[in-house]
């Protein structure tokens, strides 16, 4: 009886010392998950890497609440995709400027990508000239076709390009032949032209 009793006693013990981690464990995870909260909370506030309303922009002028539905792609003349801007009916091409480590401190929050996005007016008829050139299928001897505006930037893989003749000042005429073709223009672009316009950009900016 008295061993009964030793062992009764010993097992009480047991499931008090188990009673007592149970109810550690459970303080663990009560304090872990309450800790965890609040920087869920704090990630999901914070920008995502492909928002341009917290980017920090150099710019002439001053900035428009629009700025991230203006961003957009084109082809760039050296090759591949570029990010423009069109802001108040002007092209911009946005050049990404970076030495890290480094962040930016925006009101109460800090931004770790430290980038810094410089934004310069460009010709759109640089990004079209090797549309034109393509579009108006020379060979030797034959000067090429003349096509319209919407042969000209038509593409799938560019759709904003359409929007270039809207821009203010936008015009074909100083890279290429222009005729009339049921009652609306078309083009093709002529070396010559391309040459001497060409040559004023650079004496212009010398």
């Amino acid at each position: 009886r008295m061993n009964d009793s030793l062992d009764d006693s010993m097992d009480g013990d047991d499931r008090l010392e188990e009673d007592e981690e149970g109810e550690e464990w459970e303080k663990t995870q009560d304090q872990s998950s309450q800790t965890n909260t609040p920087q869920k909370a704090q990630q999901t506030r914070q920008p995502t890497p492909s928002s341009w309303v917290d980017r920090i922009f150099i710019v002439d002028g001053p900035l428009h609440p629009s700025t991230e539905s203006n961003i957009i792609d084109l082809p760039h003349p050296s090759g591949g995709t570029a990010k423009y801007w069109i802001r108040d009916d002007t092209l911009l091409e946005i050049h990404k400027l970076s030495d890290p480590p480094s962040s930016w401190f925006l009101l109460n929050r800090v931004l770790k990508d430290g980038c810094l996005f410089m934004c310069t007016k460009i010709d759109p008829i640089f990004i079209i000239l090797p549309l034109l050139e393509k579009a108006r299928c020379a060979r030797e001897g034959h000067p090429g076709y003349f096509k319209s505006y919407e042969d000209i930037l038509e593409s799938k893989e560019y759709p904003d390009l359409r929007l270039l003749p809207n821009l203010a000042g936008f015009s074909l005429e100083p890279v290429c032949d222009v005729t009339e073709h049921e009652d609306s223009k078309v083009f093709r672009l002529n070396q010559d032209l391309t040459l001497k316009w060409l040559r004023a950009k650079a004496i212009r900016i010398a």
